[in-house]
């Protein structure tokens, strides 16, 4: 009687119970989760799966507490903030591998495609590797190197000049070596960037000086420079070219990227401020190109160098400067200032030409004061000299609103990282707080009419935000971002047979060095620091027990015991 009551009562309870579905924290022995990076063997990366999930490691897709990453993974910049564990990749027999491949990142009319490569080799020594690149199977530029040693780097750097304007594939190629196995890790394909705008360039005179005469016709003959020009002849009279400002206020620097100043030291008080503020908050170059050595109270435009002349008894090729620029006039720093890089130096070794980088621009020192007398020598020098050195220094000014895709050049379902950034003039600052716009991004398929969202999230730098993208499917892509009324846009370009760069075991062992990680020479090594670094942990998870199939096994049996025992006693 009373067993027939209990299985009764208790059936109803676990019955209600079960319509109740109630939660109920459980203890649960786990380690944390991490993140498994592996490039395309799926071998490698099916057998370490099975060695971390047999550690007791939970493979997630985000909030990982560290990152694992496979030797065959070819993935820049790493993929996590948390710490970074790798494996060394192990070669046998000579292999040549190309680590990095990238191109200039910005271009303009008439200038050539600068492609940095990095090519490493084992087991290559006495042999010679020719590097190759090509623009749709077409090869159009090429390097050699002799190998030294048996684990070595070569960096080169190879040019091309296009017609197109457009963003362009290009791909890297490095010959086999005898012997070689692996011919994967010997192709990298890359994207150039399409071909921008001209740079906005204001040159200021306050007078007739010859130097800054002909830095302006330098760059008003090159295709990529737009040259608006002031020249005051006299107090009353200036020559104007182009559409330059009648100021030179905050709002009248804004719209340029480069400002030419001949005779610096013409500038006044409310000038001097202007150009501090263009080159150290709107990000632009400035280019001091004097007629004599700076008065000392205009030297702080120059990172407080003090400029000393020294006349030559001829005209000297100034080294560094690529084309063999000459002056026999010079205004030399007695100490360069910090952070300062030299353009072009004397035969002694003395800066010359220097620039350096000040807030978020630079700042370009000309002491060559008569270089323009000697602008026919090596074949017009003095007029590749300028465009190349200003150009250099102004592919750093930031756009509006600039946006950068990393990789810009992915397979199917890779991870895009999307950053935008808006450029620091353009943040509403208040005496307490920044106020930063709200922003939205998208990717963009023209050709099969496509849109897909990409969420933004702020980083910790005012004004800039941070996404990942997996493109679906191959195409050419235009990823636009907006922060408040200003957008921008970049170029990724999605195909299935993209060429990756094999990578470089010295920049995983940076990034595993920098966020606590470490790079180990094979998979168990890895697995036991990664078992000591995160170990096994008591957590309390929610269960709901009334979902469970042994639940519903309770219940049955409390019913058919209840049941059984009402027809022992002959009940109905």
């Amino acid at each position: 009687m009373i067993a027939r009551r209990v299985c009764r009562w208790t059936a109803i309870a676990l019955a209600a119970a079960a319509i109740v579905d109630p939660r109920v924290p459980f203890p649960h022995r786990e380690r944390p989760p991490v993140r498994l990076v592996t490039g395309q063997d799926q071998a490698a990366r099916a057998r370490l799966n099975d060695r971390l999930r047999t550690a007791g490691f939970a493979i997630a897709a985000e909030g990982e507490s560290a990152a694992v990453v496979d030797a065959s993974a070819r993935i820049t910049p790493w993929p996590s903030s948390a710490p970074i564990y790798g494996v060394r990749e192990h070669v046998g027999g000579p292999d040549v591998s190309i680590a990095r491949a990238s191109a200039s990142g910005m271009r303009v009319a008439g200038q050539p495609i600068a492609v940095s490569v990095i090519v490493r080799a084992h087991g290559a020594r006495g042999a010679t590797t020719t590097l190759r690149l090509e623009d749709g199977g077409l090869v159009v530029a090429s390097a050699a190197h002799r190998w030294s040693a048996d684990e070595e780097r070569w960096h080169t750097t190879l040019s091309y000049l296009p017609k197109r304007g457009g963003a362009l594939r290009l791909r890297v190629r490095a010959d086999l070596l005898p012997g070689e196995r692996c011919a994967s890790d010997n192709v990298a394909d890359l994207l150039a960037p399409a071909v921008r705008g001209p740079i906005r360039v204001l040159v200021l005179e306050s007078g007739v000086t010859w130097p800054a005469v002909f830095v302006r016709r330098a760059l008003e003959a090159a295709p990529g420079f737009a040259v608006s020009a002031i020249q005051h002849a006299t107090k009353p009279v200036a020559t104007r070219a182009g559409s330059p400002p009648r100021g030179l206020s905050h709002g009248d620097l804004s719209p340029y990227e480069v400002v030419v100043i001949g005779q610096p030291e013409s500038l006044n008080g409310e000038a001097l401020n202007a150009v501090r503020w263009f080159v150290e908050q709107r990000g632009g170059v400035a280019v001091l190109v004097p007629d004599r050595p700076l008065p000392a109270r205009y030297a702080d435009l120059a990172g407080s160098a003090t400029l000393e002349a020294k006349t030559l008894d001829a005209p000297v090729a100034l080294g560094g400067s690529g084309d063999g620029l000459m002056a026999g006039d010079l205004a030399i720093p007695r100490t360069l200032p910090p952070l300062a890089f030299t353009l072009a130096s004397d035969p002694a070794g003395a800066p010359v030409v220097f620039g350096l980088r000040r807030g978020m621009g630079a700042v370009i020192v000309s002491g060559a004061l008569d270089a323009w007398r000697y602008r026919d020598r090596h074949d017009s020098a003095f007029a590749r000299f300028w465009p190349a050195a200003i150009l250099q220094q102004a592919a750093a000014v930031p756009p509006l609103v600039e946006v950068t895709a990393i990789p810009s050049l992915a397979r199917p379902g890779d991870l895009v990282r999307v950053t935008a950034r808006l450029r620091g003039t353009e943040l509403a600052a208040g005496t307490e707080r920044v106020v930063v716009p709200a922003a939205s991004a998208a990717a963009l398929n023209p050709a099969a009419r496509s849109e897909t969202g990409v969420r933004l999230w702020p980083a910790p730098e005012p004004g800039t935000y941070e996404g990942e993208w997996r493109p679906g499917a191959a195409g050419d892509y235009a990823v636009e971002a907006s922060i408040g009324e200003s957008s921008g846009a970049t170029i990724v370009k999605v195909a299935a047979d993209a060429a990756v760069p094999a990578g470089d075991d010295d920049g995983l062992a940076i990034a595993a060095g920098a966020t606590g990680g470490g790079v180990f020479d094979d998979e168990p090594a890895l697995v036991r620091a990664l078992s000591d670094a995160l170990p096994a942990r008591t957590v309390m998870r929610p269960f709901k027990p009334a979902r469970s199939p042994w639940y519903a096994a309770a219940f049955t049996l409390l019913l058919c015991g209840e049941w059984a025992l009402r027809r022992r006693r002959g009940l109905p």
